[in-house]
């Protein structure tokens, strides 16, 4: 179970680091919407960069904590941990930077 952990979050962190480097490219403003409110409109914007790498920081610095900590004779659960903190980290990424491709379409129409 460990491996699968381990393996689950290095792909998590693979996957979010090339979507970023495919997409990001095809992004043209310098800066990109990080939150939107319930009437459907960005209501706070930063740095294309630092947007869209901020998750994956986050994931790299986070990912290894449930390994780190915690009782070694608990190492199971802390893979399992690991496990669902990285598909939960890639979902969430994956509808934002959906979101923010469909906003960037919308500014150059």
């Amino acid at each position: 179970m460990i491996a699968t952990g381990i393996f689950v979050y290095c792909a998590v962190v693979a996957a979010m680091t090339v979507a970023t480097s495919y997409f990001g490219n095809r992004i043209t403003s310098t800066k990109i919407p990080m939150q939107w409110g319930a009437n459907g409109q960005p209501t706070w914007y930063a740095a294309k960069s630092i947007a869209l790498w901020t998750p994956i920081c986050l994931t790299v610095v986070g990912g290894p904590l449930f390994l780190l900590v915690g009782d070694p004779r608990m190492s199971e659960h802390a893979a399992l941990g690991l496990l669902v903190f990285s598909v939960i980290m890639a979902a969430i990424y994956s509808v934002y930077l959906a979101a923010v491709l469909r906003w960037a379409s919308r500014q150059r129409s």
